[in-house]
């Protein structure tokens, strides 16, 4: 390993550079699901809170009116066998 001006250097195998990447993939992901809870958490609070025309925005029909089916990954955080891949063409 060696460290100099705006670059480090370090010699790794293949195996390990491919564990390294599947490591930084998954914290990324986890990273994702967990802003995508906390977004969720904070839309469902403002949709609790928030005043228009003298109501509350979650008692509006289109505010409660469920998108559509949660997919079971986001309820598990597993894609069962079956079920679509949302990336596939």
């Amino acid at each position: 390993m060696s460290l100099g001006g705006d670059q480090a250097r370090l010699d790794v195998g293949a195996e390990q550079a491919a564990e390294a990447i599947v490591l930084l993939r998954l914290g990324l992901t986890a990273r994702a699901a967990a802003a995508a809870q906390r977004t969720h958490e904070f839309a469902v609070e403002h949709a609790r809170t928030r005043i228009q025309f003298g109501k509350v925005i979650g008692s509006f029909g289109a505010v409660q009116r469920p998108r559509g089916p949660l997919p079971p990954a986001r309820r598990t955080g597993r894609w069962p066998r079956g079920w679509p891949w949302p990336m596939s063409g």
